[in-house]
């Protein structure tokens, strides 16, 4: 606010040219309201000005601003008033001398020249001042304008480039103060009540490169609730597209370093690291789901985001509230509020994103993706905005601080509601899901032991009753049970797994039945194999044990119901609190990282080789007794590995990729089965092992009707 008597003349000078020159009162105020100047201010100046006009001319200042040209722009809250004048040129003496009668007069040309070119100069330099001083107060007034920088800010906000370097320090309190019923707190073994938690942390962000961001943060969290207090952190760096993780500040991650250590040669692992890049490279022949995370980590879905993000208007401007320094950076203060149908209508872009993410689109349905898009909406609905807050700089048009405070959904509701439903209404889609990835977990965990019994024994296990014998506990804990209920069109008869040892050991069937489709197989029964699993297979008994006869109806016509009443009886009653600083825009930092950090891929690259040679050794078992049974019957080899599809091998085995890069080729390169028979009487198969296993060497192999070199 300007109270010093120089401000007090300035605004004032404006107001008399301002009026002098027409403008309606409503007007000038609006402009100097604009200008930053506070509605007190304004008014009394109006006071003033109204008695300045009522004054006597002989009583006004000499040097009134009334008597100069004016200008018609406000001045601003803290600047001086830029009063444009044309320069002054005196009337130069006559140009002639007195000449003899009858004489012309003589021009003295020489001394009119230097005049002009005086004169010229002058007036050139003073129209480079004002037009210097008139750009000059074009930026201050730009800069300063509480409008023109809020609509600066919007176009630059969403531009990741403009905000790609800086540091950060935030804060987020959730409270939430109800309380769960005795019967419902002794469920959970500690009382909840009165549930805080915060978060609270500092870092630094470079993703000057969107493909490859760099980040060095530290975040510490409490959590409390009724007799139960926590207080920890933990620290994370990201660089070259490495996370390292610091597990020695964090007592739940000491653990974990404690179990990595036997791994580290008895070395302590204070810090771990996880190479983002290798992940990525896995991930474009795992199965859908990781697929997905291949998908969404793509240039084209953070491209597809981005444009979502740059396309939304959310925060809208509801008053100017002055302008404040915040670590030396000159901010305006803006009061803030939230567009929630530009926020459903984002939140549905991405919705819309994600779907498309899926490795396997026919597995969402349109009514699950508008279900998900009506419970988004409905949860926005509920939120209330209670202090939105943001400061922008007044330069570079960048956020320095933000202060948010809204309502949240209550933890204690949330679980009094589930309850209340019994656990299933809008979640029963989901645990029907949930088993269904279960079941393909099971079976996937039961042929990786089966390979292994495998390579020990030379023929898989024997069969009694469905299970396979002496499977466990050796080479899995224990024998995975499939999920109940059964889903779908599955019957109990076929959730089962049932396992069935054949061909004397060297070949096994073990059939299950998926209630909908997952991980890229369809709904219906399946069959595992040493070949993989096939799905979707026919009927092997009578239709009354495959099929259950239930509907194939979507439990989508019920469930919008349900999830209404559901976030009906949801209390919001909650509160969240976010409070976020940033600073340093532009200067970049060195990430350091440590050398000694403990390589969590490589380890678990190496168990899952070891698992990959085990399905390779199998594979080359298979083929061989195959191989065998073709000869007996033909007294020759085949010429082609086909030949023994379907009558002496289901199908032919895939390779498998490996997981890291050795003998075999690259990481995420496959080394083919290659078979040759020239000669009909005998054969050789190529193949390869990263690793030792099953009594082979890591490295090429030949099969021949000798055995395995």
């Amino acid at each position: 606010m300007a109270t010093q008597n120089g401000s007090d003349k300035e605004i004032l000078d404006y107001i008399l040219q301002a009026q002098k020159h027409g403008l309606a009162d409503f007007e000038i105020k609006q402009n100097l309201l604009n200008a930053g100047w506070d509605a007190e201010t304004v008014e009394k100046s109006f006071v003033k000005a109204t008695a300045e006009q009522s004054r006597p001319a002989a009583q006004q200042p000499q040097n009134s601003a009334v008597t100069q040209e004016p200008h018609t722009s406000p001045v601003s809250a803290s600047s001086k008033p830029v009063v444009s004048s044309q320069p002054v040129v005196s009337q130069p003496a006559s140009m002639s001398q007195s000449s003899p009668a009858g004489q012309p007069n003589v021009v003295d040309i020489n001394t009119h020249s230097k005049f002009s070119l005086k004169t010229t100069i002058i007036f050139v330099v003073v129209i480079l001042l004002l037009a210097g001083g008139a750009y000059g107060y074009y930026n201050y007034f730009s800069q300063n304008n509480p409008q023109k920088v809020w609509e600066k800010f919007t176009e630059t906000f969403t531009q990741t480039g403009q905000n790609s370097i800086y540091n950060t320090k935030f804060k987020l309190g959730y409270s939430d103060k109800g309380e769960l019923d005795a019967t419902t707190s002794q469920s959970f073994g500690f009382k909840l009540k009165d549930i805080n938690l915060e978060l609270e942390g500092s870092g630094y962000m470079d993703a000057e490169n969107k493909d490859n961001p760099q980040t060095d943060s530290q975040i510490s969290y409490s959590y409390s609730s009724g007799n139960t207090l926590v207080k920890t952190g933990v620290g994370f760096k990201v660089k070259d597209q490495i996370l390292y993780i610091n597990l020695s500040d964090n007592p739940i991650l000491s653990l974990i370093g404690s179990e990595l250590e036997r791994a580290n040669d008895g070395k302590k692992v204070e810090w771990i690291k996880i190479d983002l890049n290798e992940i990525q490279k896995q991930s474009g022949s795992a199965q859908s789901e990781v697929k997905f995370i291949q998908n969404v980590t793509s240039p084209n879905f953070k491209n597809d985001s981005q444009r979502i993000w740059e396309d939304t208007k959310l925060i809208k401007m509801e008053s100017y509230l002055g302008k404040e320094t915040l670590n030396g950076v000159t901010t305006l203060h803006f009061k803030n509020s939230l567009d929630k149908q530009a926020l459903k209508t984002m939140a549905n872009g991405y919705v819309d994103l994600l779907v498309k993410a899926i490795d396997e689109p026919s597995e969402t349905k349109l009514d699950d993706v508008n279900l998900l898009k009506d419970i988004v909406a409905a949860l926005i609905d509920k939120i209330t905005i209670k202090e939105f807050e943001i400061w922008v700089g007044a330069k570079d048009f960048k956020r320095y601080r933000v202060h948010l405070v809204t309502n949240a959904p209550s933890v204690v509701s949330l679980i009094q509601t589930a309850g209340n439903f019994g656990v299933e209404g809008p979640l029963d889609n989901a645990r029907s899901r949930s088993r269904e990835a279960k079941r393909l977990a099971d079976v996937r965990q039961i042929a990786t032991a089966l390979e292994l019994y495998y390579n020990d024994k030379n023929h898989y296990p024997e069969s009694k009753d469905g299970k396979p014998l002496d499977l466990t506990p050796t080479y899995i804990g224990i024998l995975p049970q499939a999920a109940k209920p059964a889903d779908g069109s599955c019957t109990d008869y076929y959730n089962d797994y049932w396992y069935e040892a054949k061909q004397g050991g060297n070949n096994y069937t073990l059939t299950f039945c998926l209630g909908g489709p997952v991980g890229g197989y369809s709904a219906g029964i399946a069959e595992l194999s040493p070949s993989g699993i096939r799905d979707n297979i026919a009927c092997p008994s009578t239709q009354e044990q495959c099929n259950s006869g239930a509907p194939a109806a979507d439990p989508n016509a019920e469930a919008k119901q349900q999830v209404k009443d559901f976030i009906d009886k949801l209390m919001f009653s909650a509160e969240l609190k976010i409070d976020e600083d940033y600073s340093d825009y532009g200067k970049k930092s060195d990430i350091s990282v440590p050398a000694d950090a403990f390589d969590v891929m490589k380890m678990l690259n190496q168990a899952q080789s070891k698992s990959v040679d085990a399905k390779r050794l199998a594979d080359v078992r298979q083929m061989a007794s195959a191989l065998e049974l073709y000869f007996n019957d033909k007294s020759q080899y085949p010429s082609n590995l086909n030949d023994l599809v379907p009558s002496y091998i289901g199908l032919l085995p895939t390779p498998p990729v490996s997981v890291i890069s050795g003998v075999c080729g690259e990481a995420g390169s496959s080394y083919p089965y290659t078979y040759n028979s020239t000669n009909l009487n005998t054969y050789t198969l190529d193949f390869c092992l990263d690793n030792q296993t099953g009594g082979y060497s890591a490295g090429k192999h030949v099969l021949s009707p000798a055995g395995i070199q």
